[in-house]
């Protein structure tokens, strides 16, 4: 059976964090922390080896302040998707990544 390539490179970057050249060493650490973060490895110290497996898939579950909007101080002239009342520079709002922003009026018959 063949190996996983992205887990023989990360075993390479590893054996160069031992290297006497201090920015090599990290770089190296730095680069095989993120493959393993990016591929969903989980690294087993079974010494003398050390063992990468594939990591099972993580439930996100989105939680109760990510999902509601955020109370912020306009930077710019917008409108609001509700009642589509002009929002002022400086005028609070409550804004939502993705869906965007109601005036305080709306957000309190909304949300609240």
């Amino acid at each position: 059976m063949a190996a996983n390539p992205v887990i023989e490179k990360v075993r390479r970057l590893i054996a160069l964090t031992a290297s006497d050249r201090i920015e090599e060493a990290r770089t190296s650490a730095h680069i095989a922390c993120r493959l393993i973060r990016e591929n969903g490895l989980h690294v087993i110290d079974d010494l003398p080896h050390v063992i990468m497996v594939p990591s099972e898939p993580r439930e996100t579950t989105r939680t109760d302040t990510m999902s509601r909007p955020r109370i912020i101080r306009s930077r710019f002239e917008t409108t609001c998707i509700e009642c589509r009342l002009t929002i002022a520079v400086g005028e609070t709002c409550a804004w939502l990544k993705g869906k965007g922003v109601w005036d305080v009026e709306c957000y309190r018959e909304i949300w609240t």
